[in-house]
């Protein structure tokens, strides 16, 4: 995960790192874990400070697997999993 575009890496900029930030989130605060809400907070502290200015947060492009070209087209899914996980931690 460390490696997403989402926190600043050059591996894949998918829907992963929201889904599991999606239940990163929920675990921490069940399981009242000082460390994973550490963890957490790191990752979604990062996704916040680098949204863009027309409110998109995390990577425009992404990488295709197996080596293949970018893809230009946004990744909207990952849009929605993105608010969803803020919406859970603003909840907590």
């Amino acid at each position: 995960m460390k490696d997403s575009r989402w926190f600043g890496g050059d591996a894949e900029a998918w829907e992963r790192a929201p889904y599991w930030l999606d239940s990163l989130i929920p675990l921490a605060f069940v399981l009242d874990d000082a460390t994973l809400k550490g963890r957490a907070m790191r990752y979604v502290d990062y996704i916040i400070a680098h949204q863009r200015e027309d409110g998109w947060l995390g990577p425009r492009e992404m990488i295709a697997a197996a080596g293949r070209p970018e893809d230009a087209r946004y990744d909207l899914w990952a849009q929605l999993l993105a608010t969803k996980m803020l919406v859970q931690l603003l909840e907590k």
